[in-house]
């Protein structure tokens, strides 16, 4: 775990969606600093899976101005003995960190579209857990993930969730 103190919140997210395989090929995920600068998380070689030359069909989905992500959907196939599991779709969701109140995204999906009752993927949803604070709830938002991948990604964790209380 290496520690980033100048990532305040993840805001941003660029990915590839292959649609011949049906599956998310690369992923990087965007971030505001301290200085209220949005930049590539990892930098330019944060990208998880195909690199950026390759890929084809590029989407960016960026969260409102002063909002944050702090919940995933996804889509995926399981691993079975000829391949890893796939991510195949993502949905991200975003929240203002001052009022807490979710931010309408137009198009807020990459890949396969978000479906919990799907009969060919799995779906998951990822989000920080809230806390409590003098007696107030207070919502948590992505400061650092983590990703298997190869030639497509395979699996998104949580590292790290930041906390706003005002």
């Amino acid at each position: 775990y290496i520690y980033q103190p100048d990532i305040k919140y993840l805001n941003g997210v660029i990915g590839n969606f292959d649609t011949k395989n049906q599956y998310i090929d690369s992923l990087q995920f965007l971030y505001k600093d301290t200085n209220n600068e949005t930049k590539l998380h990892g930098g330019k070689s944060g990208v998880w899976g195909k690199p950026k030359d390759k890929a084809i069909n590029i989407k960016e989905i960026m969260c409102p101005q002063n909002s944050a992500i702090y919940k995933i959907d996804s889509m995926y196939l399981t691993s079975n003995p000829e391949r890893n599991a796939t991510i195949n779709g993502i949905k991200i969701y975003c929240k203002d960190i001052i009022s807490n109140k979710e931010s309408e995204i137009e198009h807020n999906m990459i890949g396969v579209e978000y479906d919990d009752n799907s009969n060919i993927y799995k779906s998951s949803s990822v989000q920080c857990k809230d806390i409590s604070y003098n007696d107030t709830n207070i919502d948590g938002f992505f400061s650092n993930l983590n990703a298997t991948f190869e030639d497509r990604v395979n699996e998104i964790s949580i590292k790290k969730c930041n906390y706003y209380y005002k």
